[in-house]
């Protein structure tokens, strides 16, 4: 969303604290929902680290950094990386394949109905399961680099530039995938700093800069919300301390007083599908920051690893001193923050697409 134009505003606007009156207890997840990012340059700096790695460990050209303008911009949200057939397909909601590509080549309608059938549909995904040996689902806006790395990939290999099969393809991916990410010393079971492994944390810790936008007002519409006397939690499945960099830089370093409970390292949607989920409190001079085993009901204004949403019913319960709650979850995945929560007795998931910025003006 360009936030420079002065007839939208931002996706968590004064409508959205009036749309959470009905709620006693609210949610937020950190990435692309509190904490926006500036998406061309994030894009564009997570494929160049993958490509980098896959050049560097894998023997690929180094033409994959010379992408044209086009195909950049080929990234899309919601997309399934099917592993079997070898294509990148999106789906109608009863699993019709709308378009598949191979590599940056969109199939015809007789080469969709030859690998899905007619009418073509692909009959083994379930919404339920975002990953299975034989697809992939990109569900978040970290996603589309690996979308375009996949297509870049496979458009290598059905030019005969590499010779790759698609399981070879698929293992480079998600070793690429595991090289960008990586936050500790593996082997020697150490954390130096976010900022000291992977291909992406490195970028965005030392120039938060270039890929994070401030949000002074989302700062004062969090205010308002406790003011009306609502709870409200931070609940994110990133680390501890990227946590802390992102979130100090939107919103300042005493961001944690905005909240009543925070939660990094979540396990979402696991959080949300389980009752028995160890909560651990932060120990920032332990690997991880993993220190000891905390009982729900928890201390509020604390901060805490992984957990299940049980635990964080019966915290609210007790400091409010009433049952029944009822509550709401931000987020950006479809599945992980908002189907899984809205299966939940007095729960509601709420998504917040910033897709739908490009399309509606937001008043």
């Amino acid at each position: 969303m360009d936030l420079s134009n002065p007839l939208v505003k931002d996706l968590l606007n004064e409508a959205s604290v009036r749309s959470l009156d009905a709620y006693d207890v609210i949610g937020f997840d950190v990435d692309h929902c509190l904490v926006q990012y500036n998406v061309p340059s994030l894009y564009r700096m997570t494929y160049h680290g993958l490509v980098d790695t896959l050049i560097k460990d894998k023997g690929y050209p180094k033409s994959m950094h010379e992408l044209t303008e086009v195909q950049m911009n080929f990234p899309m949200n919601g997309t399934i990386c099917d592993y079997k057939h070898g294509c990148m397909v999106k789906l109608s909601p009863d699993n019709e394949v709308l378009r598949a590509y191979k590599g940056f080549r969109r199939l015809g309608p007789e080469e969709l109905r030859e690998i899905y059938g007619n009418p073509p549909c692909m009959k083994e995904f379930t919404k339920e399961q975002q990953a299975t040996e034989d697809y992939f689902t990109f569900l978040t806006y970290f996603d589309p680099p690996f979308t375009l790395l996949f297509a870049a990939m496979q458009d290598l290999a059905e030019r005969k530039v590499i010779a790759k099969t698609i399981e070879q393809l698929k293992e480079d991916l998600w070793y690429a995938h595991k090289l960008a990410y990586v936050y500790w010393d593996y082997e020697k079971k150490t954390m130096e700093g976010i900022a000291t492994y992977g291909t992406y944390y490195p970028h965005v810790v030392k120039s938060p800069e270039l890929y994070i936008k401030r949000r002074e007002g989302v700062r004062e519409l969090l205010a308002k919300l406790r003011e009306k006397g609502k709870k409200l939690f931070m609940l994110t499945n990133s680390h501890y301390d990227y946590c802390d960099v992102i979130m100090s830089y939107a919103f300042g370093k005493d961001w944690k007083k905005l909240f009543d409970l925070c939660i990094t390292c979540g396990k979402k949607p696991n959080f949300f599908k389980n009752q028995s989920g160890a909560f651990y409190r932060v120990k920032e001079t332990e690997p991880l920051f993993c220190g000891e085993e905390a009982k729900a009901p928890l201390e509020l204004n604390n901060d805490y690893l992984t957990g299940n949403y049980k635990g964080l019913e019966m915290t609210f319960e007790k400091a409010l001193g009433r049952t029944n709650l009822k509550y709401a979850y931000l987020g950006d995945n479809y599945m992980g923050d908002c189907y899984w929560t809205a299966k939940l007795p007095n729960w509601d998931g709420i998504a917040v697409v910033e897709e739908l910025s490009n399309f509606f003006l937001i008043p």
